[in-house]
């Protein structure tokens, strides 16, 4: 994605009425749960995120792939 892309689509997954959990998925396959809308932060021209076992990964926006929602599991 490009960064403006990127931060938009963030801002939307975010920013929604009641919170819900969410995959990034980057280019390398990996798949980086958002738990809290402040686990993913922007750090000059690099985003961190923060796992919830407190790991640091930092990504280029351009590695992103897709955001989805957790799917829901079947009734």
């Amino acid at each position: 994605m490009t960064p403006q892309h990127f931060r938009t689509a963030l801002w939307g997954y975010t920013h929604r009425r009641s919170f819900k959990p969410f995959f990034i998925e980057l280019a390398s396959g990996d798949r980086l749960l958002v738990t809290h809308p402040e686990v993913v932060i922007l750090r000059g021209e690099l985003w961190e995120y923060v796992s919830p076992n407190e790991r640091h990964h930092v990504f280029e926006s351009e590695g992103v792939i897709q955001l989805l929602d957790i799917p829901s599991p079947p009734a």
